[in-house]
């Protein structure tokens, strides 16, 4: 459980930090998916590492007859590629590029894939949100009971991309490095939680 006092102020970070998402997406998001084959081509390997989660975010959504069905698989294959992520860099592969990018193929794959329903403009801009929320950490923060200490961190997505399409980001390789990560302080159990933040 959050504190009292933690709780508005994650709310005003989630909520800055997406406030039309969607429309960042499209305006911005744009710009950062055009660089896609760019980087493709450059560090392929980068670039494809969670294909199969994208690739089966596209395959599922086919089948999907309802807006709610539709935002579930959205978040769910969203939250598997934050976890993914920070599964990979605690255990040794020191990379936050791999998110980055197949963030932006999933939300590419939303643009070109239809569900099983006519959805309206507005409706895959909530899907593209709960793609964004979930693959950013922030439908992962969660203290254990024992924690009497909550720490909560921010990294950021690489910048710059058009001077140097390899660009990582010390601070988002730090976020997923300490998600979770629990230690003592003078007998008190202290717990981090982090989240990735865009830099649009």
């Amino acid at each position: 459980m959050l504190k009292p006092v933690l709780k508005p102020v994650l709310t005003l970070i989630l909520t800055s930090s997406l406030i039309n998402t969607a429309s960042a997406v499209q305006l911005l998001g744009d710009v950062e998916v055009f660089r896609l084959p760019t980087a493709e081509t450059t560090m392929g390997e980068v670039v494809t590492r969670y294909q199969a989660l994208d690739d089966g975010l596209t395959q599922q959504l086919s089948s999907k007859k309802n807006e709610v069905d539709a935002t579930q698989l959205a978040a769910r294959q969203g939250h598997r590629l934050w976890q993914q992520a920070v599964r990979d860099v605690q255990s040794g592969h020191v990379d936050d590029r791999p998110l980055y990018w197949a963030r932006l193929a999933m939300l590419n794959s939303l643009k070109s894939t239809s569900a099983n329903f006519k959805m309206a403009d507005w409706q895959n801009d909530i899907l593209m949100s709960a793609v964004e929320k979930a693959s950013r950490g922030f439908s992962d923060i969660q203290y254990a009971d024992d924690v009497q200490i909550k720490i909560f961190l921010t990294g950021f997505d690489p910048f710059f991309l058009d001077k140097d399409i390899t660009q990582s980001n010390p601070s988002g390789l730090v976020a997923l490095a300490l998600d979770g990560f629990r230690f003592d302080v003078n007998g008190k159990t202290a717990q981090i939680e982090t989240a990735m933040v865009p830099v649009r």
